[in-house]
């Protein structure tokens, strides 16, 4: 017994990320940095999950990736405020990957095909990390080696627990600040590791010292990439490079819960009254005299509706016949909420409005490892929207119609194939109701929980309705995206 480790093991916490989202099964491990105070480094990454740090400069996924992406099979990042992953996967449609840049310090879930060496850019250590009530995954930028004792004091009394992942047999090393010295596995942290970190109560985490060059990690410049939180909303906007006017920073950014029937649209110059749309969530972002240079990024959590997803319409009380570029949708299977996100160059209120389009699909449950298996999802569209009242005085029926719609299967490392492009691009209409059923077959290789994501593009258009024989009136078109995830489990036997 005296040669033998004692390593507890944290069970608990892999079931947790697992269910959190798709990243929840992208598992990575800490690197060495070699020299005291090097610019780059070598972050060696084994054939399954790894959990490391980007120490380089904020840069897109792809790029950062570039020379070792032919191995990658998925990469995982997580907000600390939202609880929440966002993904990527280098053969995954592009609007399924929610994650596109690393910022600096960023702590990356990472899984390989291969082994691979990883060559980053190191921007120095220190400074200090914001932590949530719960779990959050944050990067350990100080000294190499730093004893955790040493390292995790300036958390305080809110500590529960330190959770480092080892790449070699697939676990965590775990510290607990209440438990005897020998129960406690994790005792240095190398520079550059990613660590979940678990607390009671907010605080703040201060990193001393660095393995990197004496200087810290480099600020955002006033135009780089910056993530708005509104967590009182359920509201994310992320401002891209170059999206802010000459005098304009984020701190300008305001945002407030609209109420649609308080707000003024306008069709044409002329109001316009909401009449007959069920409203799931609406903000107001501001200020009213701001365009963005470049379409930001709006993301909203609404309850969603029971049946259907929330099917979200470009609305602002800028314009209504100004549409944004792009509307897209995420949800689960099972959830009672959806994330509806807006790319947009505009300002005003963002509404998301009761659906007209309900999925039929359930969770995929228990597999056998080696047993094909088919995961379906039916695609219903009906109904659709009542009308608006324009000018005070006349109402105008509207309706919706679509004119294809196209799907993607993606499934995580694990499950094969990696993606399956459902039947499409497929006919459908709002009015009659149209109804569309894609299906793929899949296979486990290995034993585990996973989650499989149906991505789908849907051409829509909004139009007035005229009295025959007229024809209908155009008055918005453009691209719904969504997806919907299904979980399941895969066994070695039945």
């Amino acid at each position: 017994m005296s040669g033998q480790r004692i390593r507890p093991r944290f069970l608990p916490l892999i079931a947790i990320v697992a269910l959190a989202s798709v990243a929840a099964i992208g598992l990575t491990g800490p690197p060495s940095v070699s020299g005291q105070a090097p610019t780059t480094r070598s972050v060696a990454l084994d054939a399954d999950w790894n959990l490391v740090a980007w120490t380089g400069p904020t840069s897109a996924v792809e790029e950062a990736l570039a020379g070792i992406v032919s191995r990658v099979r998925s990469a995982h990042t997580f907000d600390n405020g939202r609880k929440q992953f966002d993904n990527f996967s280098p053969t995954s449609p592009a609007f399924v990957n929610s994650l596109k840049e690393f910022g600096p310090g960023v702590p990356v879930w990472i899984r390989m095909s291969q082994a691979a060496t990883w060559e980053q850019p190191v921007g120095g250590g220190g400074g200090a990390t914001a932590l949530s009530p719960g779990f959050n995954l944050v990067a350990w930028l100080g000294t190499d080696g730093a004893p955790v004792d040493d390292a995790v004091g300036s958390i305080g009394s809110a500590l529960l627990g330190v959770f480092a992942f080892d790449p070699s047999d697939q676990g965590f090393d775990t510290y607990g600040p209440n438990n005897p010295s020998i129960l406690n596995s994790l005792k240095l942290l190398p520079f550059g590791a990613g660590l979940w970190v678990r607390v009671s109560a907010a605080a703040s985490w201060t990193h001393p010292g660095a393995s990197g060059p004496s200087a810290p990690l480099p600020p955002a410049a006033p135009s780089a990439a910056t993530r708005l939180t509104f967590p009182d909303l359920n509201l994310v906007i992320d401002l891209p490079e170059g999206a802010l006017p000459a005098g304009v920073s984020a701190d300008d950014i305001v945002a407030s819960e609209a109420k649609v029937s308080d707000t003024t649209y306008t069709l044409g110059g002329d109001p316009v009254d909401l009449d007959g749309w069920a409203v799931l969530g609406a903000v107001t972002v501001g200020p009213g005299t701001l365009t963005f240079l470049k379409p930001v990024t709006i993301s909203l959590t609404v309850p969603r509706n029971t049946g259907g997803s929330a099917f979200a319409l470009p609305l602002t009380s800028a314009n209504l016949d100004r549409p944004v570029q792009d509307v897209r949708t995420e949800i689960r299977a099972a959830g009672d909420s959806a994330l509806v996100i807006w790319d947009t160059t505009q300002v005003g209120t963002f509404a998301a409005v009761e659906s007209s389009i309900e999925f039929a699909a359930a969770d995929v449950g228990t597999v056998v490892v080696g047993a094909p298996f088919t995961v379906p999802v039916s695609v219903n569209i009906a109904g659709g929207i009542p009308g608006i009242t324009v000018g005070g005085v006349a109402r105008v029926p509207l309706s919706l119609s679509a004119g294809s719609l196209t799907g993607t299967f993606s499934a995580p490392a694990g499950v094969s194939p990696a993606s399956a492009t459902a039947p499409g691009p497929t006919a459908v209409a709002f009015d009659p109701a149209s109804s569309t059923t894609y299906s793929a077959d899949f296979t486990c290789t290995a034993p585990g929980a996973f989650e499989i994501v149906y991505g789908f593009t849907l051409d829509w258009a909004l139009q007035v309705v005229l009295p025959a024989p007229l024809l209908p009136l155009p008055l918005l078109d453009g691209v719904y995206q969504g997806s919907i995830t299904l979980a399941g489990s895969c066994e070695a036997t039945p």
